[in-house]
Formats: C-alpha cells, sequence, structure tokens
C-alpha cells in the first residue's frame, strides 16, 4: 500500500505537488518576435532585407556577397535568439525541478540537500530499479516506497507514470530519499537506468545501495538457480543436477579445484575449452553449474557484448554479485581471428576484471585455429583445455550406457566386441554422435547389440556426409 504524502498534497494520480509556483510554456516563435521588439519591427527588419537585394543585382559579385553577408548575418541572429531561447527555457526547467524536489524532500528550510549522480560509484542497476519497483512478496529490507514523481510537470502518482523521467521516493531509516529513474522501452522490456539521486540526510544513502543490492540477490537465489543475461534481460532458471556423462578426455576435478582456488584466494581467471561440435563442451558447462552451488554462475552470449554501454551494465551487475564465475557461449560468432570492432567489447571486458570482484570467466569455442595470442594471454584466458573426441573402449561404452539408460529401464546386458570398437574409432565420432547411434537403437525398438549398433552407425555416417556433400555445394553457390 503507497503511504500518503500529506505535505505534498497528493489526490489522484497525476496531481500536481501543491504549493508551488507555476511557470508558463513560452512559445518559441512569440520569443523571437519579442527580441525583434515586436511582430511589426521584425516586418520592418525583413522588408528592409527584402528591398536590399534589388540593388546588388547590376554587380554580380556584390549580389553574390551582399545576399550571402546578408542571409548569414540574419541566419546568426536568428539562431543566436533561438540558442537563447532555449537556455532560458532550460534554466527555468530546471529551476522549477529543484523546486519540486524541495517540496517532495519537505525541505522547507531551505537546506541543501545531497545530490549523487555517478551510477557507477553507486552501483545501482537496471536490475536494482525493475526490483524496487514493480510488486513482489520479498522483504524489503526496511525500504518503504512512498509515491512516484513526473519530476517535469510536478504531479504525483500512485504508480509509475508514463514518462521517459520518473521520481521514486522512499523512507529508509527514517530518511526521504529520491531517486531519478528513466525508463525505456526495448523489444518489448523495459530498461530502467538510475540517473539522480537525492536526499537530506547523506548518512543513509550509501546503506540503501547495499540493501537494495543485497535483496536482490537474494531474490534472485544463486544457491538455487543460474542466470542469462544479455545486458538487457535476466533469465532464471533451476541449476542443472542430471548432467549423467562423464568427460574422460579431461581431468574434471584438476579444473574444479583450481576455479574453487581462484575464487577463494580473491583472484580471476580465464579458461577456455575448444573442441570439435558434439564432443561435450556444453555438458562440461552443466557439470560444473551443478557442482560449483558455492558460487554464483553467470551465462552471457558472447555475440551480444557489442558496445561499451552493455559492457558497462554487465561489468557493474558482476561487481554487485561478488565472486561468480561466468560462462561465456559462442565464442565462435565474434570473428576473433583479427583484432575488430566485434570483439573489441570482449577484449575490454576481460581486462576490466582485473578491477572487479573475483571472477572465473570459462568460454567455449568449436574452432581451436581462432584463438589467437590477443585472446590466450595472461589476464584473459590463461588455460586453453581441448576437449577431444572419445578415444577409448571406455570413454565409448560409458557414453553408450549413459546415452542407454536416458531411454531404456534394463542396462546393456553386454559389450561390444572388440571389432565393433575399432570400426566405430575410424569415423572419429563424437559425444553426441554416439547418442545419436543409442537413439535410433531405441527408436527402431531393437536390442543393443555389435550388429545393431554397426547399422546405426553406418546411417550416422551415410546422414553426415550428405550434409557435408550439401555444405560444399551450398558454400560454392555462395
Amino acid at each position: 500500500m503507497v503511504v500518503e504524502l500529506p505535505t505534498l498534497g497528493r489526490e489522484d494520480d497525476g496531481s500536481e505537488i501543491s504549493g508551488l509556483s507555476g511557470k508558463g510554456n513560452n512559445n518559441v516563435v512569440k520569443h523571437i518576435i519579442d527580441s525583434y521588439g515586436g511582430i511589426n519591427a521584425l516586418i520592418v527588419s525583413m522588408s528592409s532585407f527584402v528591398k536590399y537585394v534589388p540593388k546588388l543585382k547590376e554587380n554580380k559579385i556584390l549580389n553574390v556577397v551582399g545576399k550571402g553577408f546578408t542571409v548569414g548575418m540574419f541566419a546568426y541572429d536568428m539562431a543566436v535568439k533561438i540558442k537563447g531561447y532555449y537556455e532560458e527555457k532550460s534554466d527555468s526547467v530546471s529551476d522549477q525541478k529543484n523546486e519540486y524536489i524541495n517540496a517532495i524532500l519537505d525541505n522547507t528550510e531551505d537546506d541543501e540537500y545531497v545530490y549523487r549522480f555517478d551510477s557507477l560509484e553507486m552501483k545501482i542497476t537496471s536490475e536494482h530499479i525493475h526490483w524496487l519497483v514493480n510488486p513482489h512478496n520479498e522483504d524489503m529490507g526496511g525500504i518503504e516506497i512512498k509515491s512516484y514523481y513526473d519530476l517535469a510537470e510536478g504531479k504525483t502518482y500512485n504508480s509509475i507514470p508514463a514518462t521517459k523521467l520518473f521520481g521514486v521516493v522512499v523512507d529508509y531509516k527514517s530518511s526521504r530519499i529520491l531517486l531519478e529513474i528513466e525508463q525505456l522501452l526495448v523489444l518489448g522490456t523495459t530498461l530502467y537506468t538510475f540517473k539522480k539521486m537525492w536526499s537530506l540526510e547523506s548518512e543513509h544513502v550509501k546503506s540503501l545501495v547495499d540493501t537494495m543490492n543485497a535483496r536482490y540477490m537474494d531474490s534472485v537465489g544463486f544457491d538455487d538457480n543460474v542466470i542469462s543475461y544479455d545486458g538487457m534481460n535476466i533469465i532464471t532458471r533451476k541449476r542443472s543436477n542430471s548432467v549423467d556423462f562423464d568427460i574422460h578426455s579431461i581431468d574434471f576435478e584438476r579444473i574444479v579445484g583450481n576455479i574453487k582456488t581462484t575464487l577463494d584466494n580473491d583472484q580471476r581467471r580465464g579458461i577456455l575449452f575448444t573442441g570439435n561440435p558434439g564432443t561435450g563442451k556444453t555438458s562440461v558447462l552443466l557439470k560444473l553449474e551443478e557442482v560449483l552451488v558455492d558460487y554464483p554462475v553467470m551465462y552471457i552470449t558472447a555475440n551480444n557484448l557489442n558496445d561499451e554501454y552493455t559492457i558497462t551494465r554487465l561489468e557493474t551487475f558482476m561487481h554487485n554479485i561478488g565472486k561468480c564465475v561466468v560462462l561465456i557461449e559462442d565464442m565462435d560468432s565474434l570473428e576473433i581471428e583479427r583484432k575488430t570492432k566485434k570483439i573489441a567489447p570482449l577484449l575490454s571486458l576481460l581486462d576490466n576484471s582485473r578491477n572487479l570482484s573475483p571472477v572465473v570467466f570459462i568460454a567455449t569455442i568449436n574452432d581451436a585455429s581462432l584463438i589467437t595470442p590477443s585472446i590466450a594471454r595472461t589476464g584473459r584466458f590463461d588455460e586453453i583445455i581441448e576437449i577431444k573426441e572419445p578415444s577409448t573402449n571406455r570413454e565409448i561404452r560409458s557414453i553408450l550406457h549413459t546415452a542407454w539408460m536416458r531411454g531404456a529401464d534394463v542396462n546393456i546386458s553386454r559389450d561390444l566386441s572388440f571389432v565393433t570398437y575399432y570400426r566405430l574409432k575410424r569415423h572419429n565420432l563424437t559425444q553426441s554422435d554416439y547418442c545419436e547411434i543409442v537413439k535410433k537403437i531405441q527408436l527402431k525398438n531393437q536390442l543393443f547389440s555389435d550388429a545393431t549398433v554397426i547399422e546405426s552407425m553406418r546411417e550416422l555416417v551415410k546422414s553426415k556426409k550428405t550434409f557435408k556433400k550439401y555444405s560444399k555445394n551450398a558454400n560454392k553457390g555462395s
């Protein structure tokens, strides 16, 4: 329930703040006319300008110079007067806004209110504002919303007004604090940007920001959830707890140990997983989010890191999270084989991470040939780990058995023969390929055997060859 602010004389939504001196809106045309001493003086000036032009027709050079000089001086004089109008109007709006702020903060003694502008210093993100102004059931930590304001028109609202800029007043520790917020609708999503903050009592301002951050982070629930962040939206989902594959080609326990040690020692590190599509890079990421339950895990898509504004928002968000693991997907999309504008924001994020809270960046890339010294160096990605195709009988059987148990209640009754394993290895199949072999067997309601595995393998290889054939033809055509 919104609490009444009696000192502001609020009635219904859109009511004006009482006790303020209103100032009319001047018309720009009227201002120009007045500047020339009235409409008659303006007409005389224009007539003189028009009459002067024919006298220059006898001399072409003077004609051109005269016209140019006269028109230029007239345009310059006009521009100066228009500029003066808007400067005067801006000062008027600023004075009026200050009057509104004093009334909102109940500043009856004309005390100087505390003013803060630097949103990076305040560490207030769009997510904090969204949490603050939208209805929710969480404990707000003593923060109580009093009312919303249109600071341009001096009106009070019970909910967020439909204006680009609005103010929200909160009571916190018996202090009244006004936040000015910008709201933009981007692709159907409302984005909030913190602009300014005013208060007569500065001692509680930082505490308010800390409380907003703590309560917002509690609402995310990093213990149970991971988030995906694209610089605009946050999507929360439950942590993975069903990764049943064992990746034998990497030392998974060592990697987990290094991540924990890095974060616990307040350091940063970058790890880059490379390998052909289907080798299990995604499985590794899901397994990491499952076991790293003591640390927030955040996914970002590399292709969304395309401008300085997004990077700044992301850095602020990471700072507020604290120790965290940031998983970067789809590094191939950045064309990282050369240092272009497309990759510059990502490099900036990696370089600036030294000044952030402890963080471990983990990224995946399919094409290892794209990895250049600008990416794989200390302070960006310190370690490159290749996830290879299964190469031993033990690895292949483990994947086949795991995939089989996903769609069947009965274990595989017998192991494959040495010859079958040999024939499988010849095609350098990936983890996803072996899963597809099992799927083909189960779709036919067949039993797991050497014969059914070889039959499904042949179908898979034929399909892959066909795909490769038409992919080459398509590339030639382009």
